[in-house]
């Protein structure tokens, strides 16, 4: 809490309630294995997530979320790569706001709008790759954007590759992360702002 910082690498965190980093300080987790815990949850302003496994971490029918849980004030996507999920909610949620100009890593499910949207500010690029899968939720109070862009958002996808935002109760894609029912306004969707510019190519947008 408070000013607190860890730097957490190659250890292995099993049985516990949660990980629960609330901080001002520096928050650094690599390589590490999570295990039967209910939520690896981290908010700072530059967190640092590669490279970790999660097994059964979260859950996506009892509503105790994503694997993991990712907030910072001046988010770089690039310090949040190489991370695995198995069994649990295999998903990285993710809110906050961009401090840099990044590329969100592919890999895990990315989950958006769990307690809150990402922002995209003016002046920064937020690059989805094509094969990614987003989804989003509606579970903070009151229907708010899962994302939001002032900035640009940049998401280019393949017909080979697409991208895909969908609802996290859609387990067609991207693994279990909801109820498998998915419905019209799962999620709110994506906003822009201001003088927020978008290029969206090749991609699904669904139950938005």
């Amino acid at each position: 809490n408070g000013a607190g910082s860890i730097d957490l690498e190659h250890a292995r965190v099993e049985y516990a309630q949660e990980l629960e980093a609330s901080t001002l300080g520096s928050v650094v987790l690599k390589s590490n294995s999570f295990s039967s815990d209910s939520t690896v949850s981290i908010s700072a302003p530059t967190p640092t997530v590669e490279n970790n496994t999660a097994t059964n971490v979260g859950a996506p029918q009892d509503g105790s979320g994503s694997a993991y849980l990712v907030d910072g004030t001046a988010l770089n996507l690039g310090l949040l790569g190489g991370n695995t999920a198995t069994g649990g909610e295999p998903a990285i949620s993710l809110q906050g706001t961009l401090g840099t100009s990044s590329t969100l890593p592919s890999g895990l499910v990315w989950v958006l709008g769990e307690y809150g949207p990402l922002d995209v500010p003016s002046g920064l690029t937020m690059t989805i790759p094509a094969g990614t899968v987003l989804k989003g939720i509606n579970r903070a109070p009151g229907p708010s954007p899962a994302l939001t862009v002032e900035g640009t958002l940049d998401a280019v996808g393949t017909a080979a590759n697409p991208i895909t935002f969908t609802s996290v109760n859609d387990n067609s894609v991207g693994g279990d992360t909801g109820t498998g029912s998915p419905a019209v306004y799962d999620w709110t969707g994506i906003e822009l702002n201001g003088a927020g510019s978008i290029d969206l190519e090749h991609s699904r947008v669904e139950y938005a």
